[in-house]
């Protein structure tokens, strides 16, 4: 996958793939998120638990202003990255990978009942490891997506 990052100097519009060309601002219209990986990059399983949970946060940033096209391949990108987490075992980990991937699926285009299931195993998971501030969290995202199925007081 051909992986984006936000300019470091905050340029507006500006997008910098990781492999260094630069790609334009996905909610402009230029520059898709691929699904490949790029040749030549370590696999999400080489990389670091805060590789992940860094990766998560710029896709969580760039899901916010891609097509809905991008959107998916980002959702897929996260879906990786949350393997691979779920994979390693590490429950804090796990559940800020399952709390990012959830967030992608709720601003995904028809992707909602799957935020619901993830936020049903983010529950459990934050339950059976004693993770309060990701219990109260799952909670708040529960809320969210109920008002955003339409469902009203």
């Amino acid at each position: 996958m051909r992986q984006l990052a936000v300019d470091s100097e905050g340029s507006a519009g500006r997008f910098h793939a990781v492999d260094g060309q630069d790609t334009a601002d996905p909610a402009t219209g230029g520059g898709a998120v691929d699904a490949a990986t790029t040749s030549g990059q370590p696999s999400p399983a080489e990389k670091s638990d805060a590789w992940l949970i860094g990766r998560a946060r710029e896709l969580l940033a760039l899901i916010q202003v891609s097509s809905a096209d991008d959107q998916r391949a980002i959702v897929r990108e996260m879906t990786a990255l949350l393997a691979e987490s779920q994979r390693r075992g590490d429950p804090r980990t796990t559940g800020q990978l399952l709390r990012y991937s959830a967030i992608c699926h709720m601003l995904t285009p028809g992707q909602l009942a799957t935020a619901d299931s993830m936020l049903d195993e983010l529950l459990a998971l934050s339950r059976r490891h004693g993770l309060l501030v990701q219990m109260a969290d799952t909670h708040a995202l529960r809320a969210s997506v109920t008002l955003l199925s339409g469902v009203d007081d």
